[in-house]
């Protein structure tokens, strides 16, 4: 799937060489991959370099990871009568017909369509917000991109309201999107764990966007466009006097969800984007990628070579 969308990136016109070049290569490297996938050779067991790669690219679409997750939460409550360790965001998908795609004013109109329909069945009220995002979670212009926005402000929104003006079906993306319901959470900012051997190696908080305020630029701007990689402190306000520490108790939630994940999923090196609902304090997991940055982390290259030794054992035992 990832292959195929990005030869429609590479085919199309590009916002600049210097994009497609690069989707190029990236077509390149991931068509060799998508034929070792389809055909490994006989009796040859799935194949990994550090983690299966099967199980990596579900961490790098972001409506797979979203029903894995969700899987997760459920099984996890299962075996411990009915108790969530975590929880996962309702979250949709939006895949344009090729008709909704020939057109700009096409698309928008599906698309348009899509969060009417959605947030009319789903919303509890005018305030509940609202993340759009693409569907690839990592390695394209887009996959940082989001827009967000409340539901009280769809009815009056004007087509091509929903995304950034960057937006191009030709150099950007196919126009998949994810919906995902917002959880209202204090103070805005999020934690990142970051795990290394299936273990956290560091929780680092990140910027995020209040929600819930009467101050949330939500309150301002019907629909935000933002880059996730590029949040300032205007669009997020922090307040100084907020401690940024997560208790005891939240902290051994995250470190025992990571281990969970990395056991059921089998994988090693990712990151997971975790809040705290205001006033139940649930733990939500509202991203999860595949090698991420790991920015924050101390120690990092001596941990990843410890982990690349000893996939490296594995694979020669």
């Amino acid at each position: 799937m990832v292959y195929a969308r990005l030869s429609k990136l590479s085919a199309g016109p590009p916002a600049d060489e210097a994009l497609r070049g690069k989707m190029a290569r990236a077509v390149a490297r991931l068509q060799a991959l998508r034929q070792l996938l389809e055909n490994p050779p006989p009796g040859a067991v799935p194949p990994a370099l550090v983690d299966p790669l099967d199980v990596c690219h579900i961490l790098t679409d972001r409506w797979l990871s979203s029903e894995a997750l969700a899987a997760l939460a459920g099984r996890w409550a299962a075996s411990h009568n009915g108790q969530y360790l975590f929880h996962s965001p309702t979250t949709m998908l939006f895949a344009p017909e090729p008709e909704d795609l020939t057109s700009r004013a096409a698309y928008d109109a599906a698309l348009g369509r899509f969060i009417r329909t959605t947030v009319a069945q789903s919303a509890t009220s005018d305030d509940s917000a609202y993340f759009l995002k693409s569907r690839d979670a990592c390695s394209t212009p887009a996959s940082h991109r989001l827009s967000i926005f409340r539901a009280g402000a769809v009815a009056d929104a004007q087509p091509g309201a929903w995304l950034s003006e960057e937006f191009t079906l030709t150099a950007e993306d196919d126009g998949q999107r994810t919906l995902q319901l917002g959880v209202p959470h204090q103070p805005a900012l999020l934690w990142k764990a970051y795990a290394v051997a299936g273990a956290v190696a560091s929780i680092v908080p990140r910027p995020s966007v209040d929600l819930a305020s009467a101050g949330s630029p939500l309150a301002r701007e019907p629909i935000l466009h933002l880059d996730s990689q590029r949040l300032s402190r205007e669009t997020v306000p922090l307040d100084p006097g907020v401690v940024v520490a997560l208790t005891p108790e939240q902290q051994a939630r995250v470190e025992q969800t990571v281990a969970y994940l990395a056991a059921e999923m089998g994988v090693s090196l990712f990151g997971v984007d975790i809040v705290f609902e205001e006033g139940t304090d649930r733990m939500f997991i509202v991203d999860l990628n595949y090698f991420p940055g790991y920015g924050g982390v101390d120690n990092l290259f001596p941990l990843l070579e410890e982990q690349l030794l000893h996939a490296a054992r594995d694979r020669c035992t």
